[in-house]
């Protein structure tokens, strides 16, 4: 017997069985994204937005040719204590969009957050804000009211 934990005789069942699970019963597509969404949640005790009309992200607009699939450009938020609402427009380049939104509440501070990155804006006194050149690609939005006890609200991650 070997002074080690495990040896390399263990190492190698180890793998079958690790390549035999990933076989059988593979890690369901979009789980760890998930578990990262309610850690984050549970972190910021936050309040959770649920997305609106989500069936239009899967739509097809206009006349498009075969396997073609167009974007929507605007997306809406609803949480219980407030809605936010992001429309895309181009950036300086093909890589990243400008976002210009509204939240139902004046003067919000509004976090993109990015794989790059969270980037912030302060909505004005009509709750209106833009982030210029977000790079595209998974985000979610994260939107504080000043006040002691006010949960930040955090939507779903889209893709931009």
């Amino acid at each position: 017997m070997s002074d080690q934990f495990l040896d390399e005789q263990d190492e190698q069942t180890m793998a079958q069985l690790r390549e035999l699970h990933a076989r059988v019963d593979p890690v369901p597509a979009g789980l760890v994204e998930r578990i990262e969404f309610a850690l984050t949640v549970q972190a910021l005790h936050a309040e959770v937005a649920e997305l609106m009309d989500d069936e239009l992200l899967a739509t097809r607009a206009g006349p498009v040719q075969p396997g073609e699939v167009t974007r929507t450009e605007s997306v809406t938020f609803q949480a219980a204590s407030l809605s936010l609402m992001v429309s895309l427009g181009p950036g300086s380049d093909d890589d990243v969009v400008r976002v210009d939104g509204w939240v139902t509440r004046a003067e919000a501070q509004v976090d993109a957050v990015t794989s790059a990155g969270t980037r912030s804006a302060t909505c004005d006194e009509h709750g209106r804000f833009v982030l210029h050149d977000l790079p595209r690609g998974r985000t979610c939005f994260v939107v504080r009211v000043g006040g002691t006890g006010v949960r930040p609200v955090i939507t779903p991650t889209i893709e931009l």
